[in-house]
């Protein structure tokens, strides 16, 4: 079956008024381009995010100090739990986690948590800690036990100057309090919930805000009071003891060979001493109760040139709930068989001789 195409050509004659409609078009559209290319689109970012980047950015540049900061938008859009959280965004922190406790200490530039120093607003303040610390260099900031909400950022110095408090010789982690005078009027209530999958609980937590200004531009008051459940759980797996695998335990095991020639086919000497974990340790740690912080202050604009402020911080975290279980497993060293896999090569430490066991 054949297809038939028509084509049809339509022919225009130029006249007067064929002319007139065409240049009428084409100024119509060169205006309507013209008019185009001077319109600009501008789009303005007043985003917090974009403001606090800004902000950040130009502390740094305008800083006689080597640091980094946060603002209290910065940590509000962390997924952190604490402070100590919070400060893993700044080059050079590294939270410690090995704490039962949560209590989110931190090292900086390679140094124990000892060695930072934390202040507020560049004065000294108590250090929160739960016990004393036998350490030679005392005990770390438990950031743990702050809210985040109470403070208006953090400012961590790597570089200290002489008008700064001595102490910190990793550094010094600023914890900011804003002025009274220097917010807006304003109460804020934030409320919400937070679920712990390893310990199936959910925690509420709250804030409440205000600032007051009593004599506009002389005299405010402001304050800020934040709650929150704490339960969470913590589990670990520890080896405290090496065994070491005599003959007659590789023998019991299911192997083919002798245990002289595994240590030839690992390249091993005759008298190796192999070891494997003898004793093991599992512990599952739950901790339950709550933390309550609050920061609040007063300025007084006295003269152009004096300004009077009064600020406080008070935080208290109690984990009343403390329960422990541990379960200890120890190898019977007369009948259990040791079976090697392959996928496991043995690790040569250079350890000669006969050995029982060592701990770790």
């Amino acid at each position: 079956m054949g297809t038939i195409r028509k084509n049809k050509t339509i022919k225009f004659k130029r006249s007067v008024l064929s002319s007139v409609i065409a240049l009428y078009c084409l100024n119509g559209v060169s205006a309507e381009t013209v008019a185009n290319k001077n319109e600009f689109e501008v789009i303005e970012v007043t985003s917090g995010f974009k403001q606090n980047l800004e902000s950040a950015i130009f502390d740094k540049k305008a800083s006689d100090e080597i640091g980094d900061s946060i603002s209290a938008e910065d940590i509000g859009s962390l997924p952190a739990l604490d402070m100590g959280e919070a400060l893993q965004a700044v080059p050079g922190v590294q939270l410690n986690r090995e704490g039962s406790r949560r209590e989110s200490s931190v090292n900086l530039r390679g140094l124990p948590s000892g060695f930072v120093l934390t202040t507020a607003n560049n004065q000294a303040i108590a250090t929160p800690t739960r016990n004393s610390s036998s350490s030679a260099f005392g005990p770390g900031n438990p950031f743990g036990a702050y809210d985040p909400s109470v403070f208006s950022g953090l400012k961590v110095v790597k570089s200290l100057s002489a008008d700064m408090i001595e102490g910190g010789i990793a550094g010094t982690i600023d914890q900011g309090l804003k002025g009274a005078l220097s917010k807006k009027d304003s109460f804020v209530t934030q409320i919400g919930a937070r679920y712990e999958e390893l310990a199936d609980e959910t925690d509420l937590e709250g804030v409440i805000s205000g600032t007051k200004h009593l004599i506009e531009d002389t005299l405010a008051i402001t304050a800020t009071l934040a709650y929150s459940d704490q339960s969470f759980r913590r589990d670990a797996i520890r080896i405290n003891a090496y065994d070491t695998i005599s003959e007659q335990q590789f023998d019991q095991g299911n192997n083919t060979g002798s245990f002289a020639e595994y240590k030839a086919a690992n390249n091993l000497p005759d008298n190796a001493i192999l070891q494997m974990p003898g004793e093991y340790r599992q512990q599952s740690e739950t901790n339950s109760g709550d933390r309550i912080s609050f920061s609040g202050g007063i300025e007084y604009q006295a003269t152009e040139d004096l300004k009077l402020g009064f600020n406080t911080i008070i935080t208290k975290r109690e984990l009343s709930g403390a329960r422990l279980e541990q379960l200890e497993m120890r190898l019977d060293q007369k009948t259990v068989g040791i079976t090697p896999k392959d996928e496991f090569k043995p690790r040569d430490t250079g350890q000669t001789g006969t050995s029982t066991a060592r701990s770790l």
